[in-house]
Protein backbone atom coordinates (compact mmCIF):
# COMPACT_ATOMS: atom_id res chain seq x y z
CA UNK A 1 0.00 0.00 0.00
CA UNK A 2 0.79 3.54 -0.46
CA UNK A 3 1.24 6.28 1.16
CA UNK A 4 -1.32 8.39 -0.65
CA UNK A 5 -4.19 6.00 -0.32
CA UNK A 6 -6.54 6.22 2.37
CA UNK A 7 -7.03 3.91 4.71
CA UNK A 8 -10.82 4.42 4.89
CA UNK A 9 -12.25 5.31 1.74
CA UNK A 10 -15.34 7.54 1.34
CA UNK A 11 -18.17 5.48 0.78
CA UNK A 12 -20.79 6.93 -1.59
CA UNK A 13 -24.61 7.52 -0.38
CA UNK A 14 -26.95 5.15 -1.80
CA UNK A 15 -29.23 6.17 -4.66
CA UNK A 16 -32.64 7.95 -3.34
CA UNK A 17 -35.80 6.70 -3.53
CA UNK A 18 -36.90 7.92 -7.11
CA UNK A 19 -33.37 7.59 -8.45
CA UNK A 20 -33.79 3.68 -7.63
CA UNK A 21 -37.30 3.38 -9.23
CA UNK A 22 -36.43 5.60 -12.64
CA UNK A 23 -33.28 3.19 -13.60
CA UNK A 24 -34.42 -0.40 -13.13
CA UNK A 25 -31.45 -2.69 -12.13
CA UNK A 26 -30.86 -5.69 -14.35
CA UNK A 27 -30.42 -9.87 -12.79
CA UNK A 28 -31.97 -8.94 -9.56
CA UNK A 29 -32.62 -11.82 -7.37
CA UNK A 30 -36.19 -12.45 -6.83
CA UNK A 31 -36.67 -13.30 -2.94
CA UNK A 32 -39.33 -15.20 -2.28
CA UNK A 33 -41.39 -15.12 0.90
CA UNK A 34 -40.57 -17.84 2.96
CA UNK A 35 -43.39 -21.27 3.53
CA UNK A 36 -44.20 -22.48 6.84
CA UNK A 37 -43.02 -25.43 8.03
CA UNK A 38 -46.18 -27.19 7.67
CA UNK A 39 -46.31 -26.10 4.05
CA UNK A 40 -43.06 -27.58 3.23
CA UNK A 41 -44.18 -30.93 4.98
CA UNK A 42 -43.99 -33.87 2.67
CA UNK A 43 -48.00 -34.56 2.42
CA UNK A 44 -47.63 -37.89 3.88
CA UNK A 45 -45.82 -36.71 7.19
CA UNK A 46 -47.61 -36.95 10.66
CA UNK A 47 -49.77 -33.96 11.78
CA UNK A 48 -47.89 -32.22 14.42
CA UNK A 49 -47.88 -33.36 18.03
CA UNK A 50 -49.73 -30.84 20.19
CA UNK A 51 -48.54 -30.76 23.76
CA UNK A 52 -51.41 -30.98 26.10
CA UNK A 53 -51.81 -28.38 28.83
CA UNK A 54 -50.38 -29.62 31.92
CA UNK A 55 -52.55 -28.81 35.72
CA UNK A 56 -50.79 -28.51 38.48
CA UNK A 57 -52.34 -32.11 39.69
CA UNK A 58 -50.02 -33.84 37.77
CA UNK A 59 -47.57 -32.74 39.59
CA UNK A 60 -45.61 -29.73 38.04
CA UNK A 61 -45.71 -26.08 39.58
CA UNK A 62 -47.61 -23.02 38.66
CA UNK A 63 -46.08 -19.86 39.00
CA UNK A 64 -48.27 -16.59 39.22
CA UNK A 65 -46.54 -14.34 36.96
CA UNK A 66 -47.63 -11.09 38.35
CA UNK A 67 -45.48 -11.60 41.62
CA UNK A 68 -43.36 -14.73 41.34
CA UNK A 69 -44.90 -16.83 43.87
CA UNK A 70 -46.55 -20.69 43.81
CA UNK A 71 -49.83 -20.64 43.41
CA UNK A 72 -50.55 -24.43 44.35
CA UNK A 73 -47.98 -27.53 44.24
CA UNK A 74 -49.69 -30.88 44.27
CA UNK A 75 -47.27 -33.85 44.10
CA UNK A 76 -48.68 -37.56 44.21
CA UNK A 77 -46.11 -40.13 45.81
CA UNK A 78 -47.27 -43.61 45.29
CA UNK A 79 -45.38 -45.23 48.89
CA UNK A 80 -45.66 -48.74 49.32
CA UNK A 81 -44.37 -50.97 52.20
CA UNK A 82 -40.86 -50.80 51.55
CA UNK A 83 -38.41 -47.60 51.15
CA UNK A 84 -38.65 -45.63 48.53
CA UNK A 85 -35.40 -42.70 46.70
CA UNK A 86 -37.27 -39.60 46.51
CA UNK A 87 -36.69 -36.02 46.62
CA UNK A 88 -37.87 -34.70 49.76
CA UNK A 89 -39.57 -30.84 49.34
CA UNK A 90 -38.71 -30.01 52.19
CA UNK A 91 -35.11 -30.18 51.93
CA UNK A 92 -34.34 -31.12 48.72
CA UNK A 93 -32.51 -34.08 49.17
CA UNK A 94 -32.54 -37.38 47.21
CA UNK A 95 -33.57 -39.82 49.56
CA UNK A 96 -34.32 -43.37 50.54
CA UNK A 97 -37.41 -43.04 53.11
CA UNK A 98 -37.23 -44.14 56.60
CA UNK A 99 -39.82 -46.30 57.49
CA UNK A 100 -41.70 -47.16 60.91
CA UNK A 101 -44.50 -49.08 61.18
CA UNK A 102 -47.53 -48.82 63.67
CA UNK A 103 -50.75 -50.29 63.89
CA UNK A 104 -53.89 -49.94 61.52
CA UNK A 105 -57.22 -51.02 60.90
CA UNK A 106 -55.68 -54.32 59.55
CA UNK A 107 -54.17 -54.85 62.84
CA UNK A 108 -56.87 -54.12 65.02
CA UNK A 109 -59.27 -56.34 62.50
CA UNK A 110 -56.70 -59.27 63.32
CA UNK A 111 -56.16 -59.29 66.88
CA UNK A 112 -59.73 -59.08 66.74
CA UNK A 113 -60.17 -62.49 65.07
CA UNK A 114 -57.63 -64.26 66.90
CA UNK A 115 -59.04 -63.03 70.53
CA UNK A 116 -62.21 -65.17 69.14
CA UNK A 117 -59.97 -68.44 68.05
CA UNK A 118 -57.26 -68.10 70.60
CA UNK A 119 -57.08 -65.20 73.57
CA UNK A 120 -53.59 -66.02 73.74
CA UNK A 121 -52.65 -64.97 70.32
CA UNK A 122 -54.98 -61.84 70.09
CA UNK A 123 -51.70 -59.20 70.41
CA UNK A 124 -49.51 -61.58 67.44
CA UNK A 125 -50.84 -59.26 64.46
CA UNK A 126 -48.96 -56.28 66.19
CA UNK A 127 -45.73 -57.84 65.47
CA UNK A 128 -46.18 -58.75 62.45
CA UNK A 129 -45.28 -56.27 59.12
CA UNK A 130 -47.47 -57.81 56.74
CA UNK A 131 -50.25 -56.41 59.35
CA UNK A 132 -48.73 -52.48 60.32
CA UNK A 133 -49.54 -49.28 58.34
CA UNK A 134 -46.33 -47.90 57.02
CA UNK A 135 -45.14 -44.03 57.93
CA UNK A 136 -42.85 -42.72 55.39
CA UNK A 137 -40.29 -40.20 56.74
CA UNK A 138 -36.90 -38.25 55.54
CA UNK A 139 -33.78 -39.24 57.51
CA UNK A 140 -32.14 -35.54 57.13
CA UNK A 141 -35.14 -33.10 58.57
CA UNK A 142 -37.51 -35.21 59.48
CA UNK A 143 -40.31 -34.65 56.65
CA UNK A 144 -43.24 -37.03 56.91
CA UNK A 145 -44.12 -38.00 53.24
CA UNK A 146 -47.21 -40.00 54.08
CA UNK A 147 -48.70 -43.30 55.69
CA UNK A 148 -49.12 -46.45 53.40
CA UNK A 149 -52.12 -48.38 54.95
CA UNK A 150 -53.29 -51.95 54.68
CA UNK A 151 -56.88 -51.46 54.40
Amino acid sequence: MSDTMPINPVATAPPSYTESQAQPQANVARVTEAKPYAARAPKDAPPPYDYPEQSPSSGYQRFDTSSGRRVGVVTVIELGPEPCYLQCPSCGNFIYTDTVYKTGALTCIASALCFFFCIICTCLPCFVKDCLDVDHYCPRCNYCFGTFTRL
